[in-house]
């Protein structure tokens, strides 16, 4: 990563939630970031989601499970050809 990314990166505002915007899944990464810590830890056990590098942040918590790779919401949403070559992830209309 270059400097300029990496500093791009530190200052831009709430990354979780603009990430969430952008990918079209604000509505459940709200909903998630909202929910107690206990709750959000729970539901992220069950999906198999590792919380542990987040540290207590409920928007970065909520993005994680949302967004990780083969076992967040989006993940578990694709049909098996689409799991294996995802080609983009899928937003909340899809997931319901």
């Amino acid at each position: 990563m270059t400097k300029t990314a990496a500093i791009r990166r530190e200052t831009e505002p709430d990354r979780p939630t603009s990430l969430a915007r952008r990918q079209g899944v604000l509505r459940p990464f709200e909903a998630w970031a909202a929910m107690p810590s206990s709750l959000r830890n729970r539901v992220a056990r069950v999906l198999g989601v590792r919380l542990d590098r987040q540290k207590g942040d409920a928007r970065a918590e909520a993005w994680r499970i949302v967004n990780a790779d083969l076992r967040g919401l989006q993940a578990r949403s694709h049909r098996l050809d689409r799991t294996l070559l995802p080609l983009r992830n899928h937003n909340w209309w899809e997931i319901l």
